[in-house]
């Protein structure tokens, strides 16, 4: 409550852009959907280079895109006006690999289901998961992720 009283009252943490001016921005048609994995804690319109209302992130635990999130991303472009959809991953899922790191020393953790679609596509067997480095193993399953994603999307 404090912190959007201090929105209210143009008391902002960053003294860049007053209420005012926020306003003007959030008037524009935004540009992109931007889904992207939570583990990924960067600001998106510093890394895109973006204005303060061109994007709409939605957040997609392991990139996989649910019923909920394809139907908000519809609503992002046909209400809204989007006009693109960004799939964003980043390499070295911290999520994934603390999965798989799990996985292959036979632990349960809470994160497993993230690795349900991906092991369950054939794509990654057991050999190959015990075989890869990790790393790399994490940004393949990243990738897949994304690729399987926008099969929904378009589907």
């Amino acid at each position: 409550m404090e912190g959007n009283q201090n929105y209210v009252d143009g008391n902002l943490v960053s003294k860049i852009l007053r209420n005012k001016e926020l306003m003007d921005f959030i008037k524009e048609t935004p540009l992109t959907v931007v889904i992207n994995c939570i583990d990924m804690r960067e600001l998106l319109n510093m890394l895109l280079n973006t204005g303060i209302s061109d994007l709409i992130p939605l957040e997609a635990l392991r990139n996989i895109m649910s019923d909920d999130l394809i139907y908000s991303t519809e609503v992002a472009c046909k209400n809204q006006a989007a006009r693109q959809i960004l799939l964003m991953g980043s390499s070295k899922n911290s999520f994934i690999r603390e999965t798989i790191e799990c996985h292959l020393k036979g632990n349960d953790t809470y994160l497993n289901p993230l690795l349900c679609s991906a092991l369950s596509s054939g794509v990654f067997s057991q050999e190959k998961l015990k075989n890869e480095e990790v790393n790399v193993l994490v940004d393949e399953i990243t990738l897949w992720n994304l690729t399987e994603s926008k099969s929904r999307i378009i589907s």
